[in-house]
Order: structure tokens, then sequence, then C-alpha cells
């Protein structure tokens, strides 16, 4: 990368330049026509970057649903490549699934969730909730309106709900209220 020149109007170094570096390397070089275009096409401003995370949502969610996970609304939902989600698994409209999280077999996840970085037991249930690097057991119920702060762990059949959101608990008492006092 450091022989390919900035020397244009942008300064930037262009991939299309490396192959002229390479054809006066005598490299042997070849053009191949790509089946699906949105596979090799450019990103230069906002507007493209987005249409590239488009694209490659759809796809992720695309590869969910033929594995057999319900997405009730593809086009307000947003699943990262790392998430893992379990067969038979629902993931409602206007939820966003970042990092590393892990919905299991059977739960519900939705309307409007943003799980980061959680793992969500099988036959769980999370609706109008926010968590953040948190642990919910299975068949434990989250929501409406749960904030779980990082290292939260819910237990088996736990429900939780509220205004307010939870504290850096496992299982019992420390569900903090909106005015935060702790419930027992």
């Amino acid at each position: 990368m450091k022989r390919v020149p900035t020397d244009n109007a942008k300064g930037e170094e262009y991939l299309t330049d490396v192959v002229a570096i390479l054809q006066a390397e005598g490299q042997r070089v070849a053009s191949v026509m790509e089946e699906d275009a949105t596979d090799v096409f450019g990103v230069n401003d906002r507007i493209q970057l987005a249409e590239a995370r488009r694209v490659l949502n759809a796809r992720v969610l695309e590869r969910w649903m033929r594995a057999g996970v319900t997405i009730t609304d593809p086009s307000t939902t947003a699943i990262d490549v790392d998430v893992v989600i379990g067969p038979d698994a629902e993931i409602g409209p206007g939820t966003q699934l970042e990092g590393s999280t892990v919905v299991e077999a059977g739960a519900r996840i939705g309307p409007a969730c943003l799980l980061r970085d959680t793992t969500v037991g099988a036959g769980a249930t999370v609706a109008y909730a926010v968590c953040e690097s948190a642990v919910i057991g299975p068949g434990a119920a989250v929501g409406p309106f749960a904030h779980l702060l990082p290292g939260t762990a819910i237990g088996r059949g736990e429900q939780v709900s509220g205004t307010g959101g939870t504290t850096s608990r496992v299982g019992g008492p420390g569900i903090a209220t909106s005015e935060g006092e702790r419930s027992a």
C-alpha cells in the first residue's frame, strides 16, 4: 500500500491504482465479473455507507429467517453478524441485536429492544427494553421499559419491568425504580 499514490484531488489511495502498479511490475492482472454488484460497490460517503449496511443487514436477516428464526419486520430490525440466535426465536419490530448477543431457542425479543452483548435464555421474553452485557435466564420476562445494566443477571423465570433499570445483581432483589429506591 505504500506504493499507491495519493496525488489526486482528494489525496486518497485508490484501489484501482493497484492494477497499474502490478502491471508495471510484470504481475498478471485479470478482470472478473461479479454476479452481485453489491459485493463490490464502493463506499465514498454516508449515503453509500448506509446502503452498504442495509445490504449486509438484509443478508444477515435472511440467513436467520432461513434458519428458522421469525423476524416480524425486517425493515426495522438490525442484527450484527456476530449475534447467535436459536431456532424458533422471535424478533419483533424495532429491535437491534448487537455485539456478541446470544438469543436461545424459543426466546421472544421485541418490539423495540436494544440488546448489546447480552445472553437471553431459552423461552425468555424481552419487550421494550435496553439490555447491556446482561444475562437473562430461561423463561424470564424483561420489560416493558426495563434497562438492564452491565453485569445484571436475571434468574430463571424472574420478571423485571418498570421505568427504572436493574442494578448490577445476580437474581433476587435490587430493582431500581425511577425515584432511585430499591425494591425488596
